[in-house]
């Protein structure tokens, strides 16, 4: 349900992305809702292959809205720099900023903005802004763990 799969993302955004994924494969993950937070949460885990699946299903879908398309590439890039395809990784975060941009949504572009930083380090020059607002901590938490960088929930 929904509100199983937003209770995901939160686990997600308390760096328990496992306990996040364990959840998800107790329900049947058939919206590009589900598979952009399972695609976030198996990318957190080192996961190079569900991320990349799981964005697929999300980008052919046409009810996906603009923030499904946004977490799903966000984890499948995370799943392409780990893999080592990192052109493609910032190609994929390239096109998902400039739709985070259309939407004019300020946390979308915060949270593209802080990934670029943070999966791409070496590239990340001038094409990419800065973010010029902070993030909360849960998306900086879910951004840290897509870059493979440990970020311990606070007690």
């Amino acid at each position: 349900s929904e509100a199983t799969i937003t209770y995901a993302l939160a686990l997600c955004q308390s760096s328990r992305a496992d306990e996040a994924l364990a959840m998800l494969d107790g329900v049947r993950i058939d919206s590009p809702y589900g598979h952009a937070v399972r695609a976030i949460a198996a990318s957190m885990l080192g996961d190079n292959v569900q991320p990349l699946t799981d964005a697929e299903a999300v980008l052919v879908n046409a009810g996906s809205t603009y923030l499904d398309r946004v977490l799903a590439n966000l984890a499948a890039a995370g799943a392409e720099v780990r893999s080592g395809a990192v052109a493609a990784a910032e190609h994929r975060l390239g096109r998902t900023q400039e739709l985070a941009d259309e939407t004019g949504d300020q946390v979308a572009i915060r949270l593209v903005a802080h990934a670029c930083a943070t999966l791409l380090p070496d590239v990340a020059r001038g094409d990419y802004r800065f973010p010029d607002g902070d993030l909360r901590v849960g998306w900086h938490r879910v951004i840290m763990g897509l870059g493979g960088l440990v970020a311990h929930p606070s007690s």
